[in-house]
């Protein structure tokens, strides 16, 4: 293991803890704001939502790489078995997840071997701050009551 990454197991009660000082610690190193420090942390959170639902409760490595003007973080099972076929969002209970993960990340990967989330660290301008305040508004109002079909 790299010293910029850490093994999460989806389901575990520490792991939400994890991810939070996992997200304070790349937020610190690199300088990032509290806006995009938020975004990380709640990506990062849905991310092991997504496992966690999906019942993978195996270990998993999140782990970054950054040229100072983009942020970008793996997940990848430690086990060496395939991530797409299990949190697909085609063949999975975890679309919300998944639009949350598509309107706070800049870019979103579903490969079959990681997924991966970029963020575009290099200056979160007003103008894309207001635009993702209006998306996450419009984002709950349309989530707010809805359940989960069985």
């Amino acid at each position: 293991m790299k010293n910029n990454s850490i093994v999460i197991t989806p389901g575990n009660n520490k792991t939400v803890r994890i991810i939070e000082a996992y997200t304070e610690t790349i937020c610190d190193n690199l300088f990032i704001n509290d806006a995009y420090y938020g975004n990380i942390l709640m990506c990062l959170t849905e991310l092991n939502e997504i496992f966690a639902d999906n019942d993978v409760m195996r270990e998993i490595e999140l782990s970054y790489e950054t040229d100072f003007s983009n942020l970008i973080i793996n997940a990848v099972f430690l086990d060496g078995n395939h991530i797409r076929h299990q949190t697909d969002k085609s063949i999975t209970d975890s679309e919300v997840h998944y639009q949350l993960l598509e309107t706070l990340s800049d870019k979103l990967q579903v490969l079959d071997d990681r997924i991966i989330l970029e963020f575009n660290i290099s200056a979160l301008h007003k103008s894309i701050y207001e635009e993702r305040k209006l998306q996450l508004k419009i984002y709950f109002n349309k989530v707010v009551g809805v359940t989960k079909e069985s």
